[in-house]
């Protein structure tokens, strides 16, 4: 299982200039994520082996900082090949795909596999331009935004389009297993002999969109989402009573308390994890994780009212909230809306979007994608007077095609522009998912993207002032003045 996290690859300054290494980690910190990008599309059948090869070599040239070796790399891809390979992998269509589908996706996979050439081919010219650079980011922002929509396509065949719904956050009575991450292929082999023992399985981190996939709702034994923000894991995960499945990351060393009751599906870089062994088939050994759960105690009958968080809201009703929307900005009842999104930090001190949220006017509504929700939704809110939900989740990072979406219809429907925008853009850096986000919210042309709480250590006022310069990026300030901030024009 990689990990996600940025440091120390963005703390560590591997040139003289410090702008220069930050520039091209940011480019580099991507190429990663699409590499991330690549196995999952894989699992979920749309992908071939001579793709995967190539961004998996392009991994190991970014991560070991030898980018030389991307122009002979870059050779191997002529545009034959890439339109070779893509009607390779084609060949078998996806299950409901049309023909139109089809060629959506073939143009789609053509256009971002040149565009990740191109930017190793960049790379490997060593530029120390920041405006050369900064221009790269640009490009690989706009790939961002085609590697989301490629994975949301690809995740909606596997796993069905999300609906609303609530999800049980209270405790549930029975043995149990918790699912840390959001591998749905392997939640969903944990879910078959999860039913086949009876046990409970509870999600935990960004596997909390499973609960609005047509796919899982077959399964009765998939009963709720467990634990807030990732600053509470060993907290929590050591007052969770059973097994603890681990399918990505992030995921911090586990404590002496429950170490011996976490399984993962890959090796981590915590020696003392043990990973869950394969069958001859490949699928997944789960019997020391049902032995686990079964030594355990499991939850209690609970009491009192049942606590519950909608999740959801990435799919068909999107249009109808987009329409509830506009019509709530032309009266003035809506000014402005809050796009959150990325990778929560280990820190319990970085609360700023806690007390942002908290602040936020009666006319403002927030959305959010990715593991920072757990910052803001402990508490479910009543819904707005125009029938609206105050807090919309559209999923997790990798789902960051349903929030540029979401924005752009919204924008069409009152005639704006990302830079007249009524929806503000704050990302919280802190992995690979996180920085493609911030990237794909820039190269879709929005200028006030705000960046923290967390500032990766190479950025100093140097490279700021650049960033907001070229793209109207800028640091987080105080949480208040975020939360009473002007809207664009």
């Amino acid at each position: 299982m990689a990990d996600e996290r940025i440091d120390p690859a963005f703390d560590v300054v591997d040139v003289d200039d410090s702008m220069i290494s930050s520039l091209r980690n940011l480019l580099e910190a991507w190429c990663k994520h699409i590499a991330v990008l690549a196995v999952g599309m894989r699992e979920l059948g749309r992908q071939n082996a001579l793709v995967d090869a190539f961004l998996l070599e392009a991994l190991e040239i970014t991560s070991s900082g030898v980018v030389a070796d991307a122009k002979t790399l870059t050779k191997k891809c002529t545009a034959a090949d890439v339109v070779y390979q893509l009607a390779s992998f084609l060949s078998a269509p996806a299950e409901g795909e049309t023909p139109e589908d089809r060629k959506e996706a073939e143009d789609q996979f053509r256009a971002a596999f040149d565009g990740v050439a191109d930017v190793l081919a960049f790379l490997s010219t060593n530029s120390t331009d920041p405006n050369e650079l900064v221009d790269a980011m640009v490009k690989v922002g706009g790939l961002a935004v085609l590697a989301f929509d490629i994975y949301e396509l690809s995740a909606r065949y596997m796993f069905g389009e999300p609906v609303p719904a609530s999800v049980r956050r209270t405790p549930s009575e029975g043995r149990c297993v918790l699912f840390v991450g959001d591998d749905y292929g392997k939640l969903r082999e944990l879910l078959e002999r999860a039913s086949f023992n009876e046990l409970n399985v509870w999600t935990y981190g960004e596997g909390i969109s499973a609960h609005s996939l047509p796919e899982f709702s077959k399964f009765r034994r998939l009963v709720g989402h467990y634990g807030g923000s990732r600053c509470n894991q060993n907290k929590e995960l050591g007052g969770f009573p059973g097994s603890i499945v681990v399918a990505s990351g992030p995921f911090d060393e586990p404590t002496g308390d429950y170490a011996d009751y976490v399984f993962a599906v890959e090796p981590t870089r915590w020696d003392g994890v043990a990973v869950i062994p394969r069958k001859e088939d490949g699928s997944l050994d789960l019997d020391p994780v049902v032995k686990g759960a079964a030594d355990s105690s499991g939850f209690f009958k609970s009491r009192g009212p049942v606590a519950k968080t909608p999740v959801g809201f990435g799919g068909e009703q999107l249009a109808s909230l987009v329409e509830k929307l506009a019509r709530a900005y032309r009266v003035g009842a809506l000014k402005r809306v809050v796009a959150i999104g990325g990778d929560d930090t280990p820190s319990p001190e970085q609360d700023f979007y806690t007390k942002m949220h908290a602040l936020l006017p009666k006319q403002s509504i927030t959305l959010t994608f990715g593991e920072v929700k757990f910052r803001i939704n402990a508490e479910l809110e009543p819904p707005t007077d125009y029938g609206a939900p105050r807090l919309i989740d559209l999923g997790r990072a990798r789902d960051m095609n349903a929030t540029l979406r979401f924005a752009a219809e919204l924008n069409r429907e009152l005639d704006k522009t990302p830079a007249t925008s009524p929806v503000s853009f704050y990302a919280s850096l802190w992995g690979e998912k996180s920085v493609a986000c911030f990237l794909a919210m820039c190269a879709s042309g929005y200028r006030d993207v705000a960046v923290g709480p967390y500032r990766p250590a190479v950025w100093n006022d140097e490279i700021v002032a650049l960033l907001r310069e070229k793209l109207g990026v800028r640091l987080v300030g105080d949480p208040a003045a975020e939360a009473y901030a002007e809207p664009a024009a």
